[in-house]
């Protein structure tokens, strides 16, 4: 089986408010991002969450999640 790539786009709006958080929450983003680009909607080792129809949630830490 072929290993697909995804491809993840931040809306304008997204990446400014992505580069005013901490640089910590910025690196787990970066990380969530590439590993979403390699494994898909479901990247193993994240908490995912279906909210709605094609809709996703992954928590980045305690307080911080990235909606896609």
């Amino acid at each position: 089986m072929q290993n697909m790539k995804w491809t993840v786009n931040l809306t304008r709006k997204a990446y400014k408010k992505l580069i005013k958080l901490p640089q910590a929450i910025q690196d787990l983003a970066d990380l969530a991002i590439s590993d979403l680009e390699e494994q898909g909607i479901n990247p193993q080792g994240w908490d995912t969450l279906k909210t709605g129809e094609g809709e996703y949630r992954l928590r980045l830490n305690y307080r911080y999640r990235m909606r896609y």
